[in-house]
């Protein structure tokens, strides 16, 4: 019960969640159901990587009721890395070229380890390895989640400060209020004291 209002008290008082939450709830919709039709497609709902990517899943729902948003992201992102184990030949070098394309708008550090991971200078044409398209893709996904969380720091800085500023206005329209209350007391005074 206890959680439950703090969730609530957490849904209230962050106008940032709202936007955040109805993303990855958007995400997490639309990819069930093709992630359950691959596994089905190909008969693999025994092997390892769908087990995985089924749980990292959950997680990521679990989360998302949670409002724990980041975690939510991690889990998704991880779910959706697991499924290139079940990717073919085509989908495997299709996926590594859209990475490389991706890779274009990360910063230089990660974009040349995409580059490295998937080899020949930016153009691949030699099929990757899963566990090499998985790691390229973790660090797009990082690359993206340190972004975010940069935003989301952004903005609370901007909420604090303007907070800040607020009450700083306020003590000093109070503490003018007052002396000029008190400068006009004194005038009162003295002008009392001359009659």
């Amino acid at each position: 019960m206890l959680q439950i209002i703090k969730l609530a008290i957490k849904k209230v008082i962050t106008f940032e969640y709202a936007p955040r939450y109805s993303r990855l709830a958007d995400d997490i919709s639309v990819y069930e159901p093709q992630l359950k039709l691959r596994i089905a497609d190909i008969d693999s709902g025994e092997k390892q990587w769908a087990k995985q990517s089924l749980v990292l899943l959950e997680q990521a729902k679990k989360y998302l009721k949670e409002y724990k948003i980041d975690e939510g992201w991690k889990s998704f992102h991880s779910a959706k890395r697991y499924e290139v184990f079940a990717m073919n030949t085509q989908e495997r070098l299709a996926y590594a070229k859209s990475l490389l394309k991706e890779a274009e708008n990360l910063d230089d550090w990660r974009k040349d380890a995409i580059i490295v991971l998937l080899g020949n200078n930016g153009n691949t044409t030699e099929l990757p390895v899963p566990e090499v398209l998985i790691q390229a893709s973790e660090l797009k996904d990082e690359y993206y989640n340190d972004r975010y969380y940069m935003n989301r720091l952004s903005y609370n800085l901007f909420w604090l400060l303007s907070g800040l500023l607020f009450f700083v206005l306020f003590a000093i329209v109070v503490y003018f209020s007052i002396t000029i209350a008190k400068i006009q007391l004194v005038n009162a005074n003295f002008s009392m004291v001359d009659l």
